[in-house]
C-alpha cells in the first residue's frame, strides 16, 4: 500500500511540475543571430544591448564568463558603458508571449552580473495591452563578480517584458558600469507555483562523481545553501533593492 501511495504522489508531482514549467519565452543568448530571440531593441533609448562572450572591454566590470556554458566561449547579453554619458539608458522587449492554453500570472527568471564603482539601475517592467508597470528594480554594485539569480512575478495581463539598464556614472570617464544578463526563462504560473530548482553557476572545477553517500547527503546541502543564498538576499535586498508598482499608461 505504501508503494502505491508513494507512486502516486510522485507522479502526481511530476504533472504538476511539468505544467508550471510551460515556457513563453526563453533565452540562453547563444545564438548568433542579432539580436537573438526574438528581442527588440528599444528605438527610443540612447544605445543598445550587446552579445558577447568572455570578460567585457572595461577592466573591474562585467563577467569573465557567461552563466549557460560558464566559460569565455559562451555568450551572454550586456551593456557597454565605455564612452556612454552618464545615466545613459539601454533598453529591449521580449517578443509577445506565446499562446498558452489558459492566462498567467508568469514567473520571470534570469541570471544577472551587476559588478563594478559605476553601476547604475536593472529594471523589470511588464507590458500589458494598456500599460506599461515597473516590477523589480536593481540600483547598485554587488559584492563581488558573480552571477545572481533573479526572480520576478509578472500578472496575468502581461504580454511582454521590458527589460532596462541605466549608466551609473555621474561624471564622464566613468566605465564601470557594465549590466549583464543570461539564461532568462517566462513560464506559465506564479513564481510560487512554478519550480525553482536552476543549477547553480558552472565552475571550472572537476565534478565529484556520484555516490550513494552524495545523494543521501544532497538534501542537507542544498537546504544549507539554499539558507545561505535567501540569508544573502534579504541582506542586500535591504540595501540595494527598490521593488515598485509604477504604472504608465499607454497612449
Amino acid at each position: 500500500m505504501y508503494f502505491t501511495i508513494a507512486v502516486f504522489v510522485s507522479l502526481v508531482g511530476l504533472l504538476a511540475v511539468t505544467e508550471a514549467a510551460v515556457s513563453v519565452f526563453s533565452c540562453d543568448f547563444e545564438s548568433s543571430i542579432r539580436p537573438p530571440c526574438g528581442i527588440e531593441e528599444s528605438k527610443t533609448d540612447d544605445f543598445d544591448w550587446t552579445i558577447r562572450s568572455g570578460p567585457t572591454n572595461s577592466k573591474g566590470t562585467g563577467p569573465d564568463v557567461d552563466h549557460t556554458v560558464g566559460d569565455d566561449k559562451g555568450q551572454y547579453f550586456y551593456i557597454e558603458v565605455s564612452g556612454q554619458d552618464p545615466g545613459a539608458v539601454a533598453a529591449f522587449d521580449t517578443p509577445v508571449f506565446e499562446s498558452v492554453s489558459e492566462p498567467g500570472p508568469y514567473c520571470l527568471r534570469m541570471w544577472r552580473n551587476m559588478h563594478g564603482h559605476h553601476i547604475g539601475r536593472l529594471t523589470v517592467e511588464e507590458i500589458t495591452e494598456t500599460h506599461t508597470i515597473e516590477r523589480w528594480t536593481w540600483v547598485g554594485s554587488e559584492i563581488d563578480n558573480a552571477w545572481y539569480d533573479c526572480v520576478v512575478d509578472l500578472s496575468a495581463a502581461a504580454k511582454r517584458v521590458r527589460i532596462t539598464a541605466r549608466h551609473g556614472a555621474t561624471n564622464d570617464g566613468q566605465p564601470h558600469g557594465d549590466i549583464a544578463i543570461d539564461d532568462m526563462d517566462i513560464t506559465l504560473g506564479s513564481c510560487s507555483q512554478v519550480a525553482t530548482t536552476v543549477p547553480p553557476t558552472p565552475e571550472p572545477t572537476t565534478t565529484t562523481p556520484t555516490t550513494t553517500t552524495t545523494t543521501t547527503e544532497t538534501p542537507t546541502t542544498t537546504e544549507e545553501t539554499t539558507t545561505a543564498a535567501d540569508t544573502t538576499t534579504t541582506e542586500l535586498t535591504t540595501t540595494n533593492v527598490v521593488i515598485t508598482t509604477t504604472e504608465e499608461q499607454h497612449t
